[in-house]
């Protein structure tokens, strides 16, 4: 069977899996309940909530109660959600998730009507997918506009138990993105103000994490990975910040439903749009876009849409023969099948452009034809359909299939990928005590390479990424155990199979985390784990995957150990050891300074080695005065055939901090100060470079923000931004060549300002 054949069974097969879906969640409707009882005339029944699922507040500590007020619509939806009372993280996030909540609609002599009701979510420190008690059947009701009220009773009640990220894990929220100086509101570039975390080259949006190189860092949206990381390379991220609730970096020993990363795993989730008519909309100097929200079929449905469009081109081609653009988009389609069934579609893409002329890249010829001036273009596109079921036990089943199209086009080749991808995630409580978390996935990667055969590096390209068909399949196990109510362990076991061409591994990889509340207020936590990933090349660049898995898959061995504790005021201070080793490397970066298309260079493995401390101080960007204090203590390794020196990268010390200070009056300001080690000095050898001794001159760099905000009604406002990063102007040195005499290798500076107008309603 050919490779079209192969496409067209899977397509076939997905279409009759969701067909089965289908029918199951029309099959699965409320169960149990009995017929109302009689009510006497203009009597009010209160409403009942059916599914008011919450999830605790990943940074989030202890127990809370937070009061809401609620509008439930005649439907049994929340119309909307207002704040009584209660502390943050936890407002935010019962605010955030009201909007999914479901109840039997008040009822006036047997007719459905509009009430407000009182609403007490309790949050209580324990772990997500435990059951928690049912809500109580008393609420505060009134009647719809024109209606008496009736007598207000204790606000209704659901309790929420959930748990914080595993350990080596940090999160930060869009709101905090927002108000974080130097993120530019992009929730992936704020990944660099976490802790273990050290930029390549400081304001370039890629980072070694633990040592581990910036190729063996993943990019998830919703499980699925993101080809394409930043436009332009240090421009904003792909993805609308708007459409993101949060972002979370895993160091190291992820969960098992990630995987396929031998080092850390950043995963961001889509945000859920609220039960009315929403937008956004900004303007910067670089480029516009916006957010439409809305929804649909008696709120049945949702639709959110997002994009941007750069506008650079225009100033860049004033200044020189350069043109650069970028554009991209995102949408969001959900529909309630019952109270317990939803069916989704996400979609995303980006496209970027930079070179000298005009590129036309919808010629039907396979190598385009092209000026040698013509440039460099990337593209990308993702649909991911998706089916969520929620179970009896509050655990949750989805089943998703994915399509993707990549394409890099040069000067004189392109190289295409297309993905056809499904995957299925069961999270099932077994028991107050017992969770279990288990899945599978399956890809497949079809690449086609179109050389122009004169070109110098052909044989290379040939070698390197070949047109092919790849695979990767894996299975996980994940489970939750809570022995005693201070004590969290979770085993996991994660096993991949990947195949290109003529070559397969297999990658089986034991995870362990554990928490220790030892008071409420102090946490003990322990993360150990191993990961495997095919060999890598450029990070963050789509289609550019090496073919065959020649000398096998990259491995790592992650550890750490950390205490976390809760201060006055919402503070909290962390300190975390880690100590990573990373077995046949691929990492050119590291080992040598450079990339180039040789394979000996590209096909080189080394053993890394990664150890240090990392420290916290930190209160949420989002209060009045919130800010961090963070410093890094680490030292990374790499040694390949004789040769054992430092990373070319390394980077001993890495400290910053931040405040974000609200003046009043909607004015808000912020500034952030990062200080980074010099790099290592490079000398040479006959087997190859070594890098130690003196080191660069240190880089030091502030970033700077503020905002002025204008109130035009309950939910719509206008700002004004200002943001500048790297507002020093400081020059980096990136690297330091000692020979007969010592030569430094400068960048910068790397300034990048954002002014703009935003708004929402």
């Amino acid at each position: 069977m050919n490779g079209c054949g192969k496409i067209w069974l899977v397509g076939l097969a997905l279409a009759g899996f969701f067909d089965a879906a289908s029918l199951w969640a029309q099959d699965d409707g409320p169960r149990g309940q009995g017929a109302a009882a009689p009510q006497p005339a203009g009597a009010i029944t209160l409403p009942k909530a059916l599914d008011a699922q919450a999830f605790y507040p990943d940074s989030g500590h202890g127990d809370a109660t937070v009061i809401l007020e609620l509008l439930v619509t005649a439907d049994g939806r929340v119309g909307q959600a207002s704040l009584v009372q209660g502390p943050e993280p936890f407002a935010s996030a019962a605010l955030a998730q009201a909007s999914s909540w479901r109840f039997e609609p008040a009822r006036r002599a047997g007719t459905a009507i509009a009430a407000k009701i009182s609403f007490r979510v309790r949050f209580v420190e324990t772990r997500s997918s435990e059951p928690g008690p049912e809500p109580d059947a008393q609420a505060a009701a009134a009647g719809t506009p024109g209606r008496a009220p009736v007598r207000p009773e204790p606000p209704l009640e659901v309790t929420v138990r959930g748990d914080r990220p595993p350990p080596s894990a940090s999160r930060m929220t869009r709101a905090e993105v927002e108000q974080l100086p130097g993120a530019l509101g992009d929730p992936f570039r704020a990944v660099e103000a976490m802790p273990g975390v050290i930029p390549a080259i400081s304001g370039l949006p890629y980072f070694y994490v633990r040592g581990a190189p910036p190729g063996n860092v993943g990019y998830l949206v919703d499980g699925i990975r993101v080809p394409l990381l930043f436009h332009a390379f240090l421009g904003p991220s792909v993805l609308h910040p708007a459409t993101l609730d949060d972002v979370v970096l895993y160091r190291g020993a992820y969960p098992s439903k990630y995987g396929r990363y031998a080092g850390a795993v950043i995963a961001a989730d889509t945000y859920t749009p609220p039960d009315r008519l929403t937008g956004e909309a900004s303007v910067r100097l670089y480029d516009a876009g916006g957010l439409v929200s809305t929804p649909l079929a008696g709120q049945q449905g949702k639709v959110s849409v997002a994009g941007r469009y750069s506008y650079t081109g225009l100033l860049v081609s004033q200044l020189s023969s350069v043109t650069l653009g970028y554009w991209d988009y995102q949408a969001l389609a959900s529909y309630d099948l019952g109270p317990k069934d939803t069916l989704s579609l996400f979609t995303f893409g980006a496209y970027d452009f930079i070179g000298s002329s005009t590129m036309e890249t919808d010629e039907p010829q396979d190598v385009q034809d092209l000026n040698e001036d013509a440039g460099t273009a990337t593209e990308f596109h993702r649909v991911s359909l998706r089916y969520d079921h929620r179970t009896a036990q509050k655990g949750r089943l989805r089943l998703s299939a994915t399509l993707g199209e990549d394409r890099l086009i040069g000067t004189l080749g392109s190289v295409r990928e297309r993905l056809v991808g499904t995957r299925a995630e069961l999270d099932h409580p077994l028991s107050a005590d017992v969770a279990v978390h288990t899945g599978a996935d399956f890809e497949l990667h079809r690449y086609k390479l179109a050389l122009d055969t004169q070109i110098l590096n052909y044989y290379e390209f040939l070698q390197l990424f070949p047109s092919r068909d790849d695979i990767d399949v894996g299975g996980w196990l994940e489970t939750e155990i809570r022995p005693d109510s201070w004590v969290t362990v979770t085993p996991g076991l994660r096993v991949d199979l990947f195949r290109s061409m003529d070559k397969q591994a297999v990658g089986v990889d034991p995870r362990v985390t554990a928490r220790f509340a030892v008071t409420r207020r102090l946490r003990i936590e322990h993360a150990l784990g191993m990961a495997h990933q095919p060999p890598g090349f450029l990070p963050g660049l789509p289609t550019a995957q090496l073919a065959r898995i020649r000398g096998g898959l990259q491995r790592s061995i992650q550890a750490s150990s950390g205490v976390a504790v809760d201060l006055p005021d919402d503070l909290t201070a962390s300190v975390s050891v880690f100590d990573q080793i990373m077995l046949n490397l691929s990492d050119p970066l590291g080992i040598s300074r450079q990339y180039s298309t040789d394979p000996e260079l590209v096909n080189r493995r080394a053993i890394g080695s990664s150890y240090g401390l990392e420290l916290q101080l930190q209160r949420p960007l989002t209060k009045r005065l919130g800010g961090f204090l963070a410093y890094t203590l680490s030292r990374s390794t790499r040694s390949y055939r004789t040769i054992s020196s430092l990373a070319a990268f390394d980077r001993t010390h890495v400290l910053q901090g931040a405040l974000a200070l609200d003046l009043g009056r909607h004015w808000r300001v912020g500034g952030r100060a990062v200080l980074l080690s010099g790099v290592p000095t490079q000398t040479t050898s006959p087997q190859g470079p070594r890098f130690g001794g003196d080191r660069a001159a240190p880089f030091f760099r502030i970033d700077v923000r503020g905002e002025k905000r204008w109130p035009l009604g309950e939910h719509a406002w206008v700002a004004a931004t200002a943001e500048l990063l790297n507002a020093t102007f400081a020059h980096e040195v990136v690297g330091r060549t000692c020979i007969t005499t010592c030569r430094e290798s400068r960048v910068g500076p790397v300034t990048i300002p954002s002014i703009g107008v935003e708004a929402a309603f």
